[in-house]
């Protein structure tokens, strides 16, 4: 199982954190830590630069990530019916 959760050598936790910051720093571009940096950002079209960066993520990882999900899915149940055994 965990060999069904590496792609190339990067294990899928990498990869989640990834767009997991790829996320956050889109979102981030209006909360009041990047407050200072809201009119620059939208003159460098921040949202557009990381929406794309994250859509690059999903074409490269989006087939994946079903695999990844359905692994994941296995191991709980694996992991729940052993619970049950004991």
């Amino acid at each position: 199982m965990a060999a069904r959760l590496k792609q190339d050598g990067t294990a899928a936790s990498g990869t989640f954190t990834a767009c997991q910051t790829l996320v956050g720093l889109l979102k981030g571009r209006d909360g009041t830590w990047f407050g200072w940096l809201t009119v620059p950002s939208y003159a460098v079209l921040w949202a557009t630069q990381f929406a794309m960066a994250i859509d690059r993520w999903r074409q490269r990882h989006g087939n994946e990530l079903l695999d990844w999900l359905d692994t994941l899915s296995e191991f709980e149940s694996t992991s729940f019916d052993r619970h049950l055994q004991l």
